[in-house]
């Protein structure tokens, strides 16, 4: 009698690592959704691609390239202007760029003229490039400008 009595509890306990098979086999055959395009912008699409067409492609963009610097192609800004490359990635102290937004030179500072950086916008800047200055390869053209 005793016997019969567990049969019930077998037979519930089958259940169960039944329906848990079933669940693990059915969420592991579920479609990869690792090739699909990340939601998240990165730090260069929502801080730094803002900084670079608010305050740069006037004068290093498609229309005009000072000094024969243009940034809003991701090629032309990593071959640099003709003073060499603006970005030493990880090394924010050793940038161009850095020198120039700062006004390291009083007689060089970017932008010229019109709004400058804001300090939160330098250390944005700063920290992209510590952080080595990606630019994203599936961006070829900055966010918010045509190609």
């Amino acid at each position: 009698m005793l016997f019969n009595r567990d049969r019930p509890s077998q037979r519930r306990w089958r259940l169960w690592v039944l329906s848990l098979s079933f669940s693990l086999w059915f969420t592991s055959n579920l479609p990869a959704t690792s090739g699909a395009e990340p939601t998240e912008k990165t730090v260069f699409e929502q801080k730094i691609a803002p900084i670079f067409v608010k305050h740069c492609v006037k004068c290093h963009g498609p229309e005009k390239q000072e000094s024969g610097f243009r940034l809003d192609r991701r090629d032309d800004f990593l071959n640099g202007g003709d003073n060499g490359p603006v970005v030493v990635p990880q090394q924010p102290e050793e940038s161009r760029l850095m020198h120039l937004v700062q006004g390291t030179d009083a007689d060089v500072i970017m932008p010229p003229d019109g709004n400058r950086l804001s300090d939160q916008q330098k250390a944005d800047l700063k920290q992209w490039i510590k952080q080595g200055a990606d630019w994203p390869e599936k961006l070829t053209v900055l966010p918010g400008l045509s190609k």
